[in-house]
């Protein structure tokens, strides 16, 4: 009962009524895409540039996830065709796409920062994806609220190969929380599967780890793993992204925030091991590695949420809740944490450091 609430509660916040809209009125954003026969990604977004902080997070998602196909099985990238919109009514600093597939503006050159590795990683590239301008017409039309600032939510819908509105997200902003029930959703319109464990264990401190850790490598001396929602998910770190982010203004936990910060962890504690787990794809691990520039951290695909399972971290919605386990020399849960902040790195490390004495 207690894991149908939990269901049903996130899918109350995730798909909200249309107010009796069946069919999206896709021709008064694209002319043609109307009839293309493909699911539609449709965002409403506050400006489709850096304006809006989380904006390149977004287009690196769905770049990777929906037009690389890098979120599908091998075998079946070649069914996975979806139309993807992005559309906004302030977007003065849009960023578009090259036949070569390079953005036509660089981030970088619009921030004045220009001597960093990071700028390598093309934030905007919108290969593959419709950029469009809307007005507020629309924006009434779907009861969507006329935006008043660049970090107000966008509004996402999904629509089906006929166009019916499957799916629609008042509070999107890119997060692994909405994204990866977003990519299950697209699968099942598509008529393909996806994991959908049925048992989590229920750990505590001086536990015995899971053996699973042992089958995925996940051995030897102190381990640090972190569980998180999704890659893709959040807004690029200050230290290693083009732009500098106001993170105070920040209202909620991201995964790049949650790695980038175990990652400086293990700068102070050399020896212990640190993994970081979702159910991600090697092929989008990968990148999300290289757009995060972290250097002390294993990424881990967690393919069927086995270990996810076996720890306590999967989410039946979809996707890995923020837990982080520290597991001592032999093997016992010595720190569980069921909702990583960035203000935990100090417990953290008072926890490795006493570890380390032992």
């Amino acid at each position: 009962m207690g894991r149908l609430v939990i269901i049903l509660s996130t899918l109350f916040l995730l798909t909200v009524s249309c107010k009796g809209y069946e069919k999206f009125p896709v021709a008064e954003i694209e002319d043609g895409l109307e009839n293309s026969g493909k699911p539609k990604i449709i965002v409403f977004m506050p400006s489709v540039s850096d304006s809006t902080e989380y904006a390149s997070m977004i287009v690196q998602a769905f770049k990777n996830y929906f037009v690389q196909k890098l979120a599908f099985n091998p075998e079946d990238r070649s069914l996975a065709d979806i139309d993807i919109i992005l559309t906004g009514s302030n977007n003065e600093l849009k960023y578009h796409s090259t036949a070569e597939g390079e953005a036509s503006i660089q981030l970088a050159l619009l921030s004045g920062v220009g001597n960093t590795k990071s700028l390598l990683i093309n934030l905007f590239d919108t290969t593959g994806m419709h950029i469009k301008d809307t007005s507020e017409e629309l924006l009434s039309k779907l009861n969507i609220t006329p935006f008043d600032d660049y970090n107000d939510s966008s509004v996402l819908f999904l629509l089906d190969k006929d166009n019916n509105i499957v799916w629609r997200d008042n509070d999107y902003r890119g997060q692994g929380e909405h994204l990866k029930p977003l990519e299950y959703k697209i699968k099942e319109l598509l008529g393909m599967t996806y994991p959908r464990p049925v048992d989590n264990n229920n750990l505590k401190v001086g536990d015995q780890a899971p053996d699973i850790i042992l089958k995925k490598g996940i051995n030897d001396g102190i381990r640090v793993l972190t569980f998180y929602p999704a890659a893709y998910s959040g807004v690029f770190d200050v230290n290693n992204m083009a732009r500098r982010i106001s993170m105070e203004r920040l209202s909620m936990m991201s995964c790049a925030i949650q790695i980038s910060s175990l990652d400086k962890i293990q700068l102070n504690n050399p020896g212990v091991r640190y993994y970081a787990i979702s159910e991600s794809t090697p092929e989008i691990l990968n990148n999300w590695k290289a757009v995060l520039g972290t250097h002390h951290i294993q990424y881990i695909n967690d393919a069927d949420y086995s270990i996810a399972s076996a720890f306590g971290a999967y989410n039946p919605v979809g996707y890995c809740n923020r837990i982080t386990v520290i597991i001592d020399k032999n093997d016992k849960i010595a720190y569980l944490d069921n909702d990583y902040k960035i203000n935990k790195e100090a417990e953290i490390q008072k926890v490795i450091k006493g570890l380390q004495l032992k």
